[in-house]
């Protein structure tokens, strides 16, 4: 009987254990079970990183943002003078609301019908009464001419007063060339132009980076490439030990080393030992070698910046788990 006590105790404690692994794994999207792959050379850059300009020359009017500070998507961040273009839209407003032409046309219409018709009517009582016609055919055919062309003119007023909305819309869109907002949230890394300085088409005036987001990019030989997919799990780290081998110095000193001998082992920080879980967002199909020597491909994956850790430019480690193909 009591024998049979262990056997059930040392069942359950089975299941709790493997119900823990199971846990584990699925909390890490890379499981150390299965077949990864490692890229070469991974570094960091920012998803979304945009140097703003504006659509037209001009004198920078409004700049309210310096180095540091937070935009929010949508804000405005540079404006040009446009006095002009303010001045060009309220001129095309209140014509698209001017009917008066219209009104116009249709009178001298009126007062062209009446005096053909009056004319016409005159010579049909001549005729009646077998008298010679009171206006010549000339002065008759003059009058309905004019009559006509008040008819078009009438046309041309309305044309004129339909087109007056699309002129207000085209001032409108004139005018917020002038300003420039921001397409998403983010932190102003340099301000390239000043208020009250001119500036040209396309010129760099303020940059703006989202940390939030950040893409790691590596390279892969072919056979490695071949054995993953895009949506492959990663994990990625930092992996600053690379500084020291790449510019022979000892990142906590700062100091200038001969070899990694010399120097005193680096500690390590605890940025360091954060992962971050993603997939695969693109493989590369080209090696970018036109001469057929190389065996590299692009690859990378985009994470979630916790804590905004990875910064761009820094080396990382990723870990890729091949999927089945």
């Amino acid at each position: 009987m009591l024998t049979s006590k262990y056997r059930f105790v040392f069942a359950c404690l089975l299941i709790l254990t493997f119900g823990q692994i199971r846990q584990a794994d699925a909390d890490d999207p890379v499981s150390s079970t299965l077949e990864t792959v490692t890229p070469e050379r991974c570094s960091i850059k920012f998803v979304r990183n945009s140097t703003y300009a504006t659509e037209r020359p001009g004198i920078i009017d409004e700049l309210p943002f310096q180095e540091g500070d937070i935009v929010q998507a949508g804000q405005l961040i540079v404006k040009l003078r446009d006095d002009v273009a303010q001045a060009n839209l309220r001129l095309r407003e209140a014509q698209a609301e001017m009917d008066t032409p219209i009104a116009v046309a249709e009178k001298e219409r009126d007062a062209a019908k009446l005096a053909y018709e009056s004319q016409v009517k005159a010579n049909e009582i001549q005729a009646r009464r077998g008298l010679d016609p009171a206006y010549p055919q000339s002065e008759i055919d003059r009058l309905r001419i004019i009559y006509e062309a008040r008819i078009k003119q009438i046309e041309q007023a309305v044309d004129e007063f339909n087109l007056a909305p699309l002129a207000r819309d085209q001032a409108k869109a004139e005018l917020e060339s002038y300003s420039v907002h921001a397409k998403f949230t983010g932190l102003v890394t340099r301000v390239h132009k000043h208020v009250g300085e001119a500036v040209n088409l396309g010129d760099e005036i303020i940059t703006i980076i989202d940390p939030t987001r950040v893409r790691v990019e590596g390279k892969l030989s072919y056979g490695d490439a071949r054995r993953i997919q895009v949506g492959d799990p990663v994990r990625i780290q930092l992996d600053l030990g690379r500084l020291d081998e790449a510019r022979g110095r000892d990142l906590r000193t700062r100091e200038f080393v001969n070899s990694r001998e010399d120097a005193s082992p680096r500690e390590t920080l605890p940025e360091e030992q954060e992962v971050f879980a993603g997939f695969v967002g693109f493989i590369g199909v080209t090696t970018g070698d036109d001469q057929g020597l190389l065996d590299q491909f692009r690859i990378w994956a985009e994470v979630e910046n916790r804590d905004n850790i990875l910064l761009e430019g820094l080396p990382a480690k990723m870990i890729i788990q091949c999927g089945s193909k």
